[in-house]
């Protein structure tokens, strides 16, 4: 689905990636990579594989885009940085062929730390590209803001059922993309006379009421002060 903001069109998909083409960059935000293998160090059984498996989707899902841009909270904990799973990261960088930047979230402190030599990406606190600012937390800026880190849901009712959608959320001045990785959890959003929320299925994106309807139920929505602070 095509939608444009301050004159640029850009394309949110069902991937959870966003297309820019003008630029030829996409951009996704919070993989979580190894999160997996951190709770299994904390004693909670939780199966492998789902890295690679997020990896290889991202992969797949470059088409002609010359740049790649993770908002945020391209790991999940630092202890997951074993010496196997810094080679598989940088086996997969390197296969790309395309320029990637990091721009640093709330799980990515190891990195600001000591970024793996032989990662070939750029890491900043944020990322500026004409008119539009690319943060891992939402907030309000002269620019648009572009950010993740709420891993933002939409919850549907209908009487008793009621179905739980990642989505995306876009708002005057900032818009939150929708966590990337299959390992996360997500915020249920609130809908407001301002906002635009799309609703990611397994095959669309579908855009929903701007305004709350009677079935719709919403526990959280952001507050874009200086930045969501709370930790995913």
């Amino acid at each position: 689905m095509k939608i444009d903001i301050l004159n640029e069109t850009f394309e949110i998909t069902h991937h959870k990636i966003v297309r820019w083409p003008k630029e030829k960059l996409l951009f996704c935000a919070d993989l979580h990579l190894g999160r997996e293998i951190v709770h299994q160090k904390r004693g909670l059984r939780l199966p492998y594989g789902s890295m690679e498996s997020d990896l290889e989707r991202l992969k797949s899902l470059i088409q002609h885009e010359e740049r790649l841009i993770i908002v945020g909270d391209f790991i999940h904990h630092g202890i997951a940085l074993t010496d196997s799973i810094v080679e598989i990261i940088e086996k997969w960088i390197d296969g790309l062929s395309i320029q990637v930047d990091l721009v640093i979230g709330n799980h990515d402190r190891a990195l600001r730390k000591k970024l793996p030599s032989s990662w070939k990406l750029s890491i900043q606190d944020e990322l500026e590209i004409g008119r539009f600012l690319f943060c891992h937390e939402p907030q309000t800026r002269e620019k648009f803001v572009w950010a993740g880190h709420v891993h933002p849901m939409f919850q549907i009712s209908h009487g008793s059922e009621s179905i739980r959608l990642p989505c995306y959320y876009i708002e005057k001045q900032y818009g939150i993309i929708p966590a990337f990785g299959s390992m996360t959890g997500g915020h249920l959003m609130k809908s407001s006379s301002t906002s635009q929320i799309f609703a990611v299925t397994d095959q669309r994106v579908r855009t929903m009421m701007a305004t709350p309807a009677i079935n719709r139920k919403a526990i959280a929505n952001p507050s874009p002060k200086k930045g969501i602070t709370r930790a995913l």
